[in-house]
């Protein structure tokens, strides 16, 4: 979020794509609502520009993906419920903005360390998703575990079930564990319709599966700067 009111994506030292709002406010903040609709506002709460990509209240997540492309995903369909009061708070109830390692790959690759899973991908044993306080960790005994330091805070129960285990989010939505034993080790009961859905680590210690994408940039090939699509959304424009 540029201090011109421009949202731009940079790969390296290239802009790849842009909201188009430079200058048409001050002091703008991106803020994702709880209908899923992406808004830049300005510091008088004018509205400056937004996806037009209203759902029912949820909670949804907006992703900056390795591949380039950024998303944001449905309102969840399954959690561990492992957020606290005493558990570190978002900055903002409204706007999660979640980074995964560069490195990753996509679809039936390992994940790279980071907070995301994503459909297609696994975490194999003795790997990891973590963030601040907490780690999400596919242990070698089989058993899924969520730390907050060194406590286990959550489970999956799945101790000696099976041998050589790994986490995979499936494309239906669904989040399994298998072993090369027992094909199915344990699963959420969450497969819905085929898609991309997203496994999140969050900053609070909730581990939440939220939703197929409702909008994204569409950057995620090498391609000359793209900009956001002309809607017919009017802005008011604030005089700086």
């Amino acid at each position: 979020m540029q201090k011109d009111c421009n949202l731009v994506l940079y790969e390296h030292d290239d802009a790849i794509w842009e909201s188009n709002t430079p200058e048409m406010g001050s002091n703008c903040s991106l803020v994702l609502q709880s209908n899923g609709e992406l808004h830049i506002f300005s510091d008088v709460g004018a509205p400056v520009w937004r996806t037009e990509t209203s759902h029912e209240n949820g909670k949804y997540a907006l992703v900056l993906q390795p591949n380039g492309n950024v998303v944001v995903y449905g309102s969840p369909i399954w959690s561990t419920g492992t957020h606290t009061q005493t558990s570190t708070l978002l900055s903002s109830s409204i706007l999660l903005i979640l980074i995964a390692s560069c490195s990753s790959t996509w679809f039936g690759y390992p994940a790279s360390p980071g907070n995301v899973l994503r459909s297609g991908e696994e975490l194999s044993i003795g790997k990891s998703l973590s963030i601040g306080n907490y780690t999400l960790t596919m242990r070698k005994d089989c058993n899924l575990v969520l730390y907050e330091n060194d406590d286990s805070i959550w489970e999956s129960n799945t101790s000696e079930m099976g041998r050589i285990c790994s986490l995979v989010l499936q494309s239906n939505g669904e989040l399994q564990i298998l072993s090369e034993l027992a094909p199915l080790v344990w699963k959420t009961e969450t497969g819905t319709g085929n898609g991309n859905y997203a496994l999140v680590l969050q900053p609070n210690g909730n581990v939440v599966i939220y939703g197929s994408p409702i909008w994204s940039t569409g950057t995620h090939t090498k391609s000359k700067t793209l900009n956001a699509p002309r809607t017919n959304f009017s802005p008011k424009i604030q005089n700086p």
